[in-house]
């Protein structure tokens, strides 16, 4: 019998929406027994029982935060939402008693039943590896934790991940001990540590940060597994269906519904029945790069 896990979603208003509309698909299938919801105090007229809200100043300082980045950057920006909501994931190890919480993004929709930890003895959790590179998240990493770098082909931003809680109280130990950083917290040494630059951008990555710094301190704790997940969902749905889910299934174990994607114009015929009875799923990635390809080609 599989162990049951916290699930922790952050989330902002214009969000929630999403993760309550699919609330039902992380109970079915995710071995989770809650879903702690973390955000702004708006959020807590959220009603579902199974469901528990936690302001997020519990968790990080968010004025302080915001204050801090806008000082960096000189501006004032909501993608500072994006790191707090980071910061959140990695300092709830603190305040948990549970070896384990899967931090899971409430966009990301699992569309087949998830094993987070390997069947046989000792039953290591699974780090889900996808293909992905972007170079500052390992600068930020060799300022914050010197010796951690890139361990694997592959990368660990996988929309989701199970947190050993003591590896996780560890690291942001050293993160806070290491005397290269300034800041009073993990949180404004990592902002602080960050090329303003990347700052604006996407300049940390907790997946990668968490993953890279386990395979170096604890290589044997994890197991290794491919992950398929869609990340362009919003473009084709507005929610899944059990009949979409099941031909997403025979391929994808998630999609991401991402409200800043623009909807496609193929939508229609790919959740047509005949369309899904001929073509598996996998055709969606030739959809998604024909796209890419239009779209360099419209802006000639």
């Amino acid at each position: 019998m599989q162990k049951l896990f916290t699930a922790l979603m952050p989330s902002i208003p214009k969000d929630v929406d999403t993760l309550l509309k699919n609330s039902e698909a992380f109970f079915r299938h995710l071995p989770i027994k809650n879903i702690c919801v973390v955000g702004p105090e708006s959020l807590s007229k959220i009603n579902d029982a199974r469901l528990t809200f936690i302001n997020e100043n519990e968790f990080v300082d968010v004025q302080k935060i915001k204050a801090l980045y806008a000082s960096q950057t000189g501006e004032e920006d909501s993608h500072v939402g994006w790191y707090v909501q980071q910061f959140i994931k990695l300092n709830y190890s603190r305040f948990t008693n549970d070896d384990y919480y899967l931090i899971w993004d409430s966009d990301t929709i699992p569309v087949r039943d998830i094993t987070l930890q390997t069947r046989t003895p000792p039953q290591q959790p699974y780090f889900d590896i996808k293909t992905h590179h972007h170079e500052p998240y390992f600068r930020t990493i060799s300022k914050i934790l010197p010796g951690i770098s890139k361990k694997i082909q592959g990368s660990f931003i996988s929309e989701h991940m199970l947190i050993n809680s003591q590896y996780m109280r560890e690291m942001l130990s050293e993160i806070e001990n290491n005397p290269e950083l300034i800041g009073e917290n993990f949180a404004e040494r990592i902002i602080n540590a960050i090329n303003i630059d990347d700052l604006r951008g996407s300049g940390f990555s907790e997946f990668e940060t968490y993953g890279n710094y386990v395979m170096t301190r604890y290589p044997e704790a994890y197991a290794l597994r491919k992950w398929h997940s869609l990340r362009s969902g919003m473009r084709l749905y507005s929610e899944i269906d059990e009949r979409n889910e099941k031909w997403l299934a025979k391929y994808y174990d998630a999609v991401s519904i991402e409200k800043w994607q623009r909807d496609s114009k193929l939508a229609k015929l790919i959740q047509a029945p005949l369309f899904q009875k001929i073509f598996p799923p996998q055709i969606l990635q030739v959809f998604h790069k024909i796209e890419i390809l239009m779209n360099v080609l419209k802006s000639l």
